[in-house]
């Protein structure tokens, strides 16, 4: 299972997409391993989608580097 990201690379805002999924929250982490942002889930006709504007659970924008996303309910 495979989540889809686009754009990537970016500046700005992403989408996510991930097909066969139910449809959970899906949590973002930065690379230290602190969980930046938790999205909420829209169910599409291919799968499910989040999207992310860029700014973590506090409204501020989160600094430029890797994230790391993993649905709710994932051990991976």
């Amino acid at each position: 299972m495979g989540i889809l990201v686009s754009p990537n690379p970016t500046r700005g805002a992403l989408r996510f997409t991930l097909t066969d999924a139910a449809a959970v929250p899906l949590d973002l982490f930065d690379a230290a391993g602190r969980r930046i942002a938790t999205l909420a889930p829209q169910q599409t006709l291919s799968g499910v989608e989040w999207s992310f504007g860029g700014n973590d659970a506090t409204g501020r924008a989160v600094a430029p580097g890797v994230l790391f996303a993993r649905p709710r309910g994932s051990r991976n």
